[in-house]
């Protein structure tokens, strides 16, 4: 370090933990750095941008790596062998979970994933389509296929023993089922059917007639409450009602709302907040459609690049946190409300046909066409210490600490050790000033090199020299900007 240019420059550490992203384990060591910024004529409005941009890439990318460190099941019941699973849920929790597969069982977990069971209080299979289940995971509901079946089964001992529906009718081709938070509210639909809706927890079912004719129905959703619902079939159709199901609107103008600009997307699967407001719907072969005002308006997702065939979707219950796949695609997650979305490269491509999330996203569960369950835990106490620790330290330490000892320790000892003992005793204090700077802070000199890569020189100097920051200094590396 050049102690001839420390008289004339303020240098600000920053703490930066490149292998941050990297980390799969909560208990997992990081190796961390300091990044020294020498400052002259500073630019506070643009150096604030950079220090955001730092804290982002710092504690949020870490937060984003960790939701989507996804893990392959090794329950024997389930693994190794590759099943057609078709459907998931769990409890608000995440602690019960169950899973349904095409021409087999139920199965289920009571420790977030982790082993499953086959429930045996049905002998027969069934090609199972879907199943949803109350936030407590006492009420669950599973729908067939009608080749062979085609009926709703319910459970209310969290999916332990199924009771056959017989008030719908003959068999029909059950595609989706959706449930209000205490499970008493139901609402199931059929391909080439109607919507039927139960107000007593699934035993007995009401055909809607408010829909018209039959439709090819593909997804359905609904708020904690029930109130709000949501069911969207064929090209670009999305009908939402307002009171628990009882009656049914069509989106009035599919055109003006951006939904058929190019052509009419296909939809799939769709998800809601827990109250309601926003709501996320997958195209096929097309885009994600978002919503934050209850479905009345919809927003084309571009973030995802290329159109791509998007099928299955699970959101947090306040709708922030939001999980999806594409059939030979990668998992996509989204922590803006689907505004933005990643891909997460670590899952490979799957056939990724459902996925379930507790309230707070911390734990979710996928499953694969032709595959196996993949499981994924957050921790809780990394993404609550990002906004606690670092907010905090900043505006109460940060700001105390500048004023009263960096400017004070930089007058009384540097610029008088400068123009005293550098010209006589440069080679000799060099090494006894460098540490000064860095030795308290730095912990590991192997992220210096990533560092400066990562930041890209900050913008590739060109936002440096907005900042006012003249010189970088990481973890005894030093580049002149």
């Amino acid at each position: 370090m050049n102690l001839q240019r420390v008289d004339r420059m303020s240098w600000v550490a920053y703490p930066w933990c490149p292998d941050a992203r990297l980390k799969t384990k909560p208990d997992q060591a990081l190796s961390c750095s300091f990044i020294y910024l020498s400052i002259s004529q500073v630019n506070f409005e643009m150096l604030s941008r950079l220090l955001l941009t730092l804290t982002y890439l710092t504690y949020i990318v870490p937060v984003l790596a960790e939701v989507t460190a996804w893990t392959e099941s090794q329950s024997s019941v389930v693994y190794p062998t590759a099943m057609t699973w078709k459907s998931v849920a769990m409890s608000g929790d995440g602690t019960k979970q169950t899973a349904v597969a095409e021409g087999d069982y139920i199965y289920t977990s009571t420790d977030s994933g982790v082993n499953w069971t086959q429930v045996t209080s049905i002998v027969d299979t069934f090609d199972w389509t879907f199943v949803a289940m109350s936030v407590d995971g006492t009420k669950q509901t599973a729908v067939q296929r009608n080749a062979p079946g085609g009926f709703i089964y319910t459970s209310t001992d969290s999916g332990v023993n199924w009771t056959k529906d017989t008030t719908v009718g003959g068999s029909k081709n059950w595609v989706g089922v959706a449930m209000s938070a205490d499970g008493t509210k139901q609402t199931a639909i059929a391909s080439g059917e109607y919507i039927y809706t139960s107000t007593d927890s699934g035993v007995n079912w009401t055909q809607d007639t408010t829909v018209g004719a039959i439709k090819g129905w593909s997804g359905v959703a609904m708020s904690n409450d029930g109130t709000v619902q949501t069911a969207v079939y064929g090209l670009g159709h999305i009908y939402s009602s307002t009171d628990s199901g009882v009656n049914w609107a069509e989106d009035a103008d599919r055109m003006q709302a951006g939904i058929c600009d190019t052509y009419c997307p296909n939809w799939k699967q769709v998800a809601m907040s827990g109250d309601g407001t926003k709501q996320t719907v997958m195209g096929y072969n097309d885009y994600i459609f978002i919503s934050n005002d209850s479905g009345a308006t919809w927003t084309k997702d571009e973030s995802v690049g290329a159109a791509k065939a998007w099928y299955a979707v699970a959101m947090s219950d306040d709708g922030t946190v939001q999980t999806a796949g594409a059939i030979g695609g990668d998992i996509w997650t989204s922590t803006d409300s689907g505004v933005n979305w990643t891909a997460d490269i670590n899952s490979g491509s799957g056939s990724w046909y459902g996925f379930a999330m507790s309230s707070d996203a911390t734990v979710q569960t996928a499953i694969v066409n032709s595959g196996n369950i993949y499981l994924a835990t957050v921790p809780t106490a990394a993404p609550t210490a990002a906004p606690t620790a670092a907010p905090t330290a900043a505006p109460t330490q940060v700001p105390t600490a500048a004023p009263t000892q960096v400017p004070t320790a930089a007058p009384t000892q540097v610029p008088t050790a400068a123009p005293t003992q550098v010209p006589t005793a440069a080679p000799t204090q060099v090494p006894t000033a460098a540490p000064s700077i860095p030795a308290g802070y730095v912990g590991a000199a192997a992220g210096g090199v990533a560092v400066l890569a990562a930041a890209s020189y900050f913008y590739s100097q060109r936002m440096a020299k907005a900042t006012g920051v003249t010189a970088v200094y990481v973890a005894n590396e030093e580049e002149e900007l």
